[in-house]
């Protein structure tokens, strides 16, 4: 989830809707994809993440990149 006031994206716990952190990225994200697959290193190798998030912000040129690993619970 965005939150454009904040500049920031919302992960939420999937089972009960429960904030699980907050992290800010810049003025007014809006779109985001979830690419299901980790980015190639400089040597050709897959990374440590399993997938990645890309937010753009309105308004500006940015594109924000997270990686993503699992958690195990």
């Amino acid at each position: 989830m965005t939150a454009w006031g904040e500049g920031a994206i919302y992960q939420h716990d999937a089972t009960n809707g429960e904030l699980v952190r907050k992290i800010r990225v810049g003025p007014h994200p809006s779109d985001m994809v979830w690419l299901n697959r980790p980015a190639p290193t400089e040597e050709g190798t897959v990374g440590s993440y399993v997938a990645r998030l890309f937010v753009t912000a309105s308004n500006t040129n940015n594109a924000y990149s997270f990686g993503a690993s699992l958690m195990v619970s």
